[in-house]
């Protein structure tokens, strides 16, 4: 593209293709830089592009990309995760499977902040179009895959190609009006529905289906990432380096110079050994391990003197500029409050698939899992989308707010009520509140685009919300598995070992017994039970009774991350119509503009 040297001359490809729109030339009002801090990029010219600027090639292609791009992320979770036992079977079996959704959840919380920062730096095209292809080469090593390692690679590179894909939040608002995001963010939600609300019915039945198995999945993953990387390269034009800096006139070798590498070591190391720790606890490590305690404490020390260098250090050119903390404080209680979403989430997402197998799979039938564990994806995608609709016009957009929160944290609680009989209760209280999880999820998450002052720092707000939550969603998921653990091991031995010894069963067998039972290994206990039937249904019925407490239990501790949403919801903010302009942060040119 042809440089731009003045703001004037960077609106010149939008006014090719809108010839009869008069684009308005504003640069938003910026903060007040600190005294350590040069000038970062050149504040955004704001334009108001006509009616072609909409149904221009270029304008469709990037939203037929962000959104193929986005389904693909989606999916790229949902449907391995939903049956990682049977391909640990057909590769493995290997103890690593546990690392196939830590890797990538790691590299995309690390990823996300620093491809925003450095995207707005020197813009978005050549990083964005850079992740497609990585997505493309990272699903063809887990397609390819021969080993459970190999698939972890290739799975970790996928991580850090979804660092980009999960990225729309930001990539589909600044091309779009701003009072057009809230709808913007509903279509790239929509067009995940199939892998969002389905993935573990579309992943079972390629499993159980297609000829190739397991690997039918990377297939589909492969073809969602070809068309979206094609689109991308085609289509996808944003404001490059020379127009965002035709105000400062900075060039990339000053910028380079000033860039934060000490930040940036800080903030990799210190955030990657601190998500490993939390994802270790009771998984591959005891918490009270060695490896536990040193990643957590080591992880904890480099985070906080990452945060104490970017406050103090004689930083030009931040990884992460500070101010939005401090004079952000609707933004602050948007990510916060998405943030204690995201983590009562967590507790239907990764709990109830375990809570179906442990106390409904009799019931329910094995064809029918599939769809019961739907119950948390789905209506919290329909949440999400709901809000994202109806907020737009919402006159009292606070109450709709605090309201969501309050019924979310109250129907994920009542699920406390569990028992090993009442399947169709909980389920519906499963769908409420993920439901309502979902709308104050949505809501939120777009609120951490438009009510950001600085518009021209979109990619890092966005990034950098996105790692705190996933840091919250992660340190909920810890908790909730740790006291699931916890108090299983304690049911077991109050309930099951009683019930399984009065019925006949020899006490030197007990240990072993349990074992196959929390492996639902049926034979083994046949076996072990010497065919005594009555030792088998009583050590069932009281292993569904200590399950169903133990679940209680987690569900019971959402209440506290529910009350602080609340509290944060209060901050978040109530009127949106003076920030519901026509304005485009971002448009999308012309390729020979």
């Amino acid at each position: 593209m042809a440089a731009a040297d003045s703001p004037e001359r960077a609106t010149g490809a939008i006014e090719m293709l809108s010839m009869n729109s008069t684009a308005e030339d504003a640069v938003t009002e910026r903060l007040d830089r600190e005294a350590t801090h040069s000038p970062a990029v050149a504040p955004v010219a704001l334009v108001s592009p006509g009616s072609s600027y909409y149904t221009s090639v270029f304008f469709v292609g990037s939203v037929v990309a962000i959104g193929l791009s986005a389904a693909a992320g989606i999916a790229s979770y949902t449907l391995p995760t939903s049956i990682l036992t049977s391909i640990n079977d057909d590769i493995g079996p290997s103890d690593s499977i546990h690392s196939f959704s830590v890797v990538a959840l790691v590299a995309q919380a690390v990823v996300q902040p620093i491809l925003g920062r450095l995207s707005d730096l020197f813009g978005r095209r050549y990083p964005f179009v850079a992740a497609s292809y990585l997505a493309c080469i990272a699903t063809l090593v887990c397609l390819r895959a021969q080993t459970v390692n190999a698939l972890i690679v290739g799975n970790c590179l996928l991580g850090i190609a979804s660092a980009a894909q999960w990225s729309f939040p930001y990539l589909i608002t600044e091309i779009v009006p701003i009072k057009w995001r809230f709808y913007a963010m509903a279509y790239v939600y929509t067009l995940s529905i199939p892998f969002a609300a389905f993935g573990p019915v579309i992943s079972n039945n390629l499993l159980y289906y297609m000829a190739s198995g397991w690997r039918s999945v990377y297939f589909l993953l492969l073809m969602l990432n070809i068309a979206a990387s094609l689109c991308f390269a085609l289509f996808y034009y944003p404001p490059d380096f020379e127009r965002k800096h035709a105000a400062d006139n900075r060039s990339r070798k000053r910028i380079l110079a000033e860039f934060d590498y000490v930040g940036l070591v800080l903030f990799v190391s210190g955030f990657t050994v601190l998500l490993l720790g939390l994802c270790w606890g009771d998984v591959l490590y005891p918490w009270n391990s060695t490896q536990v305690i040193t990643a957590i404490v080591v992880g904890t020390v480099l985070v906080v003197t990452f945060i104490g260098w970017e406050r103090n250090g004689p930083v030009k050119e931040p990884l992460v500029p500070m101010r939005m903390f401090r004079q952000h404080l609707t933004w602050n209680a948007s990510v916060l409050c998405m943030s204690m979403g995201a983590s009562m989430y967590s507790a239907s997402n990764t709990i109830q698939p375990q809570q179906i197998v442990a106390l409904y799979s009799d019931s329910a039938g094995t064809s029918n899992i599939s769809w019961i564990s739907c119950a948390s994806s789905g209506p919290y995608l329909l949440g999400t989308i709901s809000s994202l609709v109806v907020a737009r016009h919402a006159r009292k957009l606070e109450l709709l707010n605090v309201t969501a929160t309050v019924f979310a944290t109250i129907f994920l609680a009542s699920v406390a009520f569990i028992d090993a009989h009442n399947n169709t209760t909980v389920l519906v209280l499963f769908i409420i509140g993920n439901f309502f999880t979902g709308w104050l999820i949505g809501i939120a998450e777009a609120f951490v685009s438009i009510a950001l002052r600085d518009q021209d720092q979109i990619g890092i707000a966005v990034g950098i919300a996105a790692s705190i939550r996933s840091f919250f969603a992660t340190l909920a998921t810890a908790i909730f598995a740790t006291i699931l653990q916890s108090r299983l091991a304690r049911n077991i031995s109050k309930l099951v070992v009683p019930a399984i010894v009065s019925a006949g069963l020899p006490t030197d067998k007990v240990e072993v017994y349990l074992d196959h039972l929390k492996a639902g290994d049926s034979l083994m206990l046949e076996f072990i039970a010497d065919g005594n039937l009555q030792v088998i249904r009583a050590g069932a019925e009281a292993y569904k009774v200590a399950c169903a407490g133990a679940y209680s239990t987690v569900f019971l501790c959402t209440i506290v991350f529910g009350c602080l949403a609340v509290l944060y919801a209060f901050g978040m903010p109530g009127r949106m119509s003076d920030l519901m302009t026509n304005k485009v942060t971002a448009p999308i040119y012309a390729p020979c503009g």
